[in-house]
C-alpha cells in the first residue's frame, strides 16, 4: 500500500471549478472529480502554516493552546508512527517555514525530506547591490520579507528555477523510481497560491493584459475600507491570485498524468489539500489571520482518491485532524493515542457522521464552533482579549526564540492532560488579535453562506455557547479560555 499527499498552501475553495467557479481556468482540478472523492464541508483546525501541521501530524488542535511554534517533545506525530512502523516517509516542500526555527522538528519526523529554497521571504539570496524594483501599491507590504523575495527572484530567473517547478520535478522524479515499491508514504507541498501572487506572464494573460507592476499581489494583512478604488483592487488581486492557480492546476495536471502513466490509482490512496484559504476582499478584508475566520479561510478544498472506491461528494463535517487518523486506519497501523480526529475512510465506505460539531481559530483569535447549519464565531468578553497563555516545552515562534520579559512570569506547570504526563512551560502573552471589536457571530450557513447577515437570537447564542464550553472541555482547553471568552 502507497499514499501520497499532495498539499498546496492557501488554496481557496470558491476559486475552483470543483465548487462552482466558473471563472478562473482549473481543468485539472476539475478533473479531480473523475478520481478522488469531493468533500463539501471540511473545515481547517489551526491557523495559520506551521499550527495548521501540527494539527497534521498530531490530530489535534494547536491552536487551542499554543500560538506558531514547533512539534513539542510530547507531541504524537503520525508521520514519525509510519516511519517507526517500517514505512517509508518522504517529504518534497518549498514550505520555507519548515527552516525557521518556530517550524522546527516537522520535517525531521520523516524519514527523508528534500527542501526547496526561495519562496516568499525565504533567506535564500544575500541582500547585496542595487536594490531591485518593488511594488508601491498602497495596500501590498513592503517589509523585509518583500525586498528579501526580490533578490531571491533575481536567482530564481525564469519558470524552470521557480520553486513550484522544482518541487513537481522532484515528485514526479519520485514517482518515476519508487513507484514499483511498496510501504511508502509521500507529501508534495507547494508553497503556491501562497502570496506573493506572482506567476508567469503566459497565466496573467488569461485574466489581465496590464503590465503595471505596482498591483495589488501581496497585500497586508488588514480590514480595508469599502470605497478603495470602487473595489477594483479586489478585483485585481483575484485575478493574480487566478493566474497562480492556474499555474498550479498545469503542474498537478503534470502530477495527475504521471500517475496515470504509473497506474497508482488501484493501490495508492491519495489527498490534495490545503491549510487553509485567504480573503481577496470578501468582508472587506486582506490575508487571513487579522479578522474573524470568515468561510473563505476557514471552509478548505479536500480531495481524497480511495483505492477501487467510486468517487461521490461528501457532505458529512471533516477537517485537517482527520488526517493522521485516515493514514493510520489506511496502513492498518492501530490508534495508540487518543486524537481528536477520525479516519475520512469510515465516512467514505460507511457513509457515517464522524464529528457533529469541530472548531477551528488561530491562537488568540475568535473560537469557532462549527455544528451545521451554524457556524458561531465566539470573540473574547473582553477589550483587553485577555487571559491568554502559550502552553510549550519549546518558546520559539516564527524565526526567533521568546524574550526574556516574556519569559519572567513563566511557570512550570504539571498534570496537564493535553501534554501527555510531560511537565510544560506556561507563559502569559499578550494578545495582538481583537476579537473584541468584531464580537460573536452567528451565521447559518445553508441560508447565508456568504455569511453576509449575522443572525441575533439570545436564545440559540446561548444554546451554542453551551455546546461550546462542551467541545473546549472535551478538547482539553485551559481555564483561560473560558475566561476570555465568556467572562468570569
Amino acid at each position: 500500500m502507497k499514499a501520497i499527499m499532495l498539499m498546496f498552501d492557501t488554496l481557496i475553495k470558491d476559486m475552483l471549478p470543483n465548487y462552482g467557479n466558473e471563472w478562473v481556468y482549473a481543468p485539472n482540478f476539475k478533473r479531480l472529480n473523475e478520481k478522488f472523492h469531493t468533500f463539501d464541508n471540511f473545515y481547517c483546525g489551526s491557523l495559520p502554516c506551521v499550527p495548521a501541521r501540527r494539527d497534521l501530524h498530531t490530530g489535534k488542535y494547536n491552536f487551542l493552546h499554543r500560538n506558531w511554534g514547533p512539534l513539542e517533545p510530547f507531541d504524537f506525530s503520525v508521520i514519525k508512527e509510519l516511519k517507526e512502523q517500517g514505512i517509508s516517509t518522504h517529504l518534497i516542500t518549498d514550505h520555507w517555514h519548515y527552516g525557521e526555527m518556530g517550524g522546527f522538528g516537522y520535517h525531521n519526523q520523516f524519514s527523508t525530506w528534500e527542501l526547496i529554497r526561495g519562496p516568499e521571504g525565504d533567506p535564500l539570496e544575500p541582500i547585496f547591490g542595487n536594490r531591485p524594483s518593488i511594488s508601491q501599491h498602497n495596500l501590498n507590504q513592503q517589509g523585509t520579507l518583500v525586498v528579501q523575495h526580490a533578490y531571491n527572484r533575481q536567482k530564481l530567473i525564469g519558470e524552470d528555477t521557480m520553486p513550484i517547478t522544482q518541487v513537481f520535478n522532484k515528485a514526479l522524479s519520485f514517482l518515476d523510481k519508487y513507484h514499483g515499491y511498496d510501504q511508502w508514504f509521500l507529501q508534495v507541498e507547494c508553497f503556491s497560491p501562497h502570496e506573493p501572487f506572482i506567476a508567469m506572464d503566459n497565466y496573467r494573460k488569461l485574466y489581465t493584459d496590464t503590465t503595471d507592476e505596482d498591483i495589488l499581489n501581496w497585500p497586508v494583512y488588514q480590514q480595508v475600507s469599502t470605497l478603495i478604488s470602487d473595489k477594483q483592487d479586489f478585483v485585481t488581486i483575484q485575478k493574480e491570485y487566478a493566474a497562480l492557480l492556474s499555474m498550479c492546476d498545469d503542474y498537478l495536471g503534470k502530477f495527475l498524468d504521471k500517475l496515470e502513466d504509473l497506474q497508482l490509482w488501484d493501490d495508492t490512496l491519495i489527498i490534495v489539500n490545503t491549510d487553509h484559504g485567504f480573503m481577496l476582499g470578501e468582508h472587506n478584508w486582506l490575508g487571513k489571520n487579522v479578522g474573524p475566520q470568515y468561510e473563505e479561510i476557514a471552509h478548505t478544498p479536500f480531495f481524497l482518491h480511495l483505492p477501487k472506491v467510486e468517487p461521490r461528494r461528501i457532505p458529512q463535517l471533516t477537517q485537517t485532524i482527520d488526517i493522521p487518523a485516515t493514514l493510520l486506519d489506511f496502513f492498518s497501523l492501530p490508534m495508540t493515542v487518543e486524537m481528536c480526529g477520525k479516519s475520512l475512510i469510515q465516512v467514505i465506505e460507511k457513509k457515517i457522521d464522524i464529528h457533529e460539531s469541530i472548531l477551528y481559530g488561530i491562537h488568540g483569535g475568535h473560537v469557532n464552533y462549527v455544528r451545521l447549519p451554524y457556524v458561531f464565531m465566539k470573540g473574547s468578553a473582553n477589550k483587553e482579549n485577555q487571559p491568554l497563555e502559550t502552553y510549550t516545552l519549546l518558546p520559539l515562534k516564527g524565526n526567533c526564540g521568546f524574550e526574556k520579559a516574556e519569559l519572567e512570569e513563566a511557570e512550570l506547570v504539571y498534570d496537564v492532560p493535553f501534554a501527555n504526563g510531560f511537565p510544560i512551560l506556561k507563559i502569559p502573552k499578550k494578545n495582538h488579535y481583537d476579537s473584541f471589536t468584531q464580537g460573536d457571530l452567528i451565521f447559518d450557513l445553508c441560508k447565508d453562506r456568504q455569511q453576509l447577515h449575522p443572525i441575533s437570537n439570545e436564545q440559540l447564542q446561548e444554546k451554542l455557547s453551551q455546546e461550546l464550553i462542551m467541545k473546549l472541555k472535551e478538547n482539553d482547553a485551559p481555564d483561560s479560555l473560558y475566561e476570555r471568552l465568556f467572562g468570569k
